[in-house]
């Protein structure tokens, strides 16, 4: 295991375990989105060498996973509410 893995998990063990659990959850989305990043990057690496690829505007095509980023952000943050009782 990576060094910073250690380091961060040694952290968390002094935290009280609803920030454990709360902050295990946000890295297992974080984990869950880079692994379904990286086959969606597989598969366009794919495409690309089969020449089925069409020519990609990088900056709209940041432009819109950042939006998704940002209402999957806001989806969560009004799920936590919800489940705390503040929304």
């Amino acid at each position: 295991m990576a060094k910073a893995v250690e380091t961060a998990i040694e952290a968390l063990r002094s935290l009280p375990e609803r920030d454990q659990e709360r902050m295990g959850r946000q890295l297992l989305s974080h984990i869950e989105k880079l692994l379904a990043l990286r086959l969606e990057v597989d598969k366009g690496s794919r495409a690309l060498d089969e020449a089925a690829g069409d020519v990609l505007d990088v900056e709209e095509f940041l432009s819109r996973q950042n939006e998704r980023h940002q209402n999957e952000r806001h989806q969560n943050e009004r799920h936590q509410n919800e489940r705390h009782g503040r929304g």
